[in-house]
């Protein structure tokens, strides 16, 4: 069994026991709203991947099963507001979901931020893709707001789409090595 504390610490425990078989302190600045592990765990073959509630923004982070050693930290996944500068303040506090092999991570805009927002991200080792839920919906009435997450999620569908997003996460290509191994016209 796998578990994060509000304090911090990751925990492999035997269930029926409670017997602890390995322990990490996870890396925080300063801890975000809630604590600094407020999900569940989340396995994904020989990881477990928690979501860390910093202050600066969260992060989500693959251990070893058998050992809690890391296995990859992905960067700040709350939005930028500028293009050098996460969204601090901002926060998580719902349980990582594994979708396509990719992990879903919601956040929430900061405390009190009018101009902030809220949202939720994919990402593996390093965050690929953000939605804005308050620029997604500003101005759109429900309806149009939620065609286009119909869009990205009808985009998401195609696997050719999702094999060219799992390249990206691994490292940066070009156009044509992206295109390279799919016909394309």
């Amino acid at each position: 069994m796998f578990i994060g504390s509000a304090g911090g610490v990751a925990y492999a425990l035997v269930a029926r026991s409670g017997h602890v078989v390995w322990q990490r302190k996870l890396e925080v600045s300063e801890a975000g709203s809630g604590g600094i592990v407020v999900g569940a765990a989340l396995i994904d073959g020989g990881s477990v991947v928690l979501l860390v509630d910093q202050f600066t923004a969260p992060y989500a982070i693959a251990l070893k099963r058998s050992t809690g050693a890391v296995v990859w930290k992905s960067a700040p996944f709350a939005p930028p507001l500028t293009s050098s500068a996460v969204q601090a303040g901002s926060y998580t506090n719902v349980s990582p979901v594994l979708a396509n092999g990719f992990i879903a991570a919601g956040y929430s805009a900061p405390e009190g931020d009018t101009t902030a927002s809220g949202g939720f991200s994919l990402l593996n080792y390093k965050t690929i893709w953000y939605s804005d839920c308050r620029a997604m919906s500003r101005g759109r009435s429900n309806a149009a707001r939620d065609a286009e997450l119909d869009a990205v999620f009808s985009a998401l569908a195609d696997p050719t789409r999702r094999r060219i997003l799992a390249r990206l996460a691994r490292r940066s290509a070009t156009i044509g090595e992206l295109a390279d191994p799919f016909t394309m016209t």
